[in-house]
């Protein structure tokens, strides 16, 4: 019995019904134990720092980051709006010149966007009161 230590305890059901319980533990089980609880509480702790700065610092940020483009977006649709009650037809402004195809139009924009080096941007006209930029990246034309 020297080295090995019996703990008891008490087990009890819902439904009231306790039993007395004893388990002999080696010193080999107690560390082995310990050493599972060790790192369980590290990476609670770990966990718990993680979730503490985004609370106090990402989230906060973030919620003002979508704020601001909620607020922008919102801005932008009053603008759209007010633009089609003043003009309800298609027609876009691009290089001082009006188009009121679509189909010549994209033409216009696909010829620009070729003409673009790699990652170059550039503001090509406007449509209902936004401007119409075309950019080149290394992957694709948009």
């Amino acid at each position: 019995m020297s080295g090995r230590r019996r703990n008891h305890f008490i087990l009890c059901g819902n439904q009231g019904n306790c039993v007395w319980e004893s388990y002999d533990y080696g010193k080999t089980e107690v560390d082995t134990e310990v050493s599972r609880l060790q790192v369980l509480k590290a990476s609670y702790e770990s966990q718990r720092y993680v979730h503490q700065d985004n609370f106090l610092f990402k989230y906060p940020e973030l919620i003002k980051k979508t704020e601001n483009r909620l607020y922008a977006m919102e801005k932008d649709i009053r603008k759209r709006d007010q633009a089609l009650c003043m003009e309800p037809d298609f027609f876009v402004t691009l290089n001082g010149l009006r188009y009121d195809e679509r189909e010549a139009a994209g033409s216009v924009i696909l010829e620009m966007a070729h003409s673009l080096e790699s990652m170059e941007s550039r503001t090509v006209g406007s449509y209902k009161g936004f401007d119409v930029v075309v950019e080149k990246s290394i992957l694709t034309v948009s």
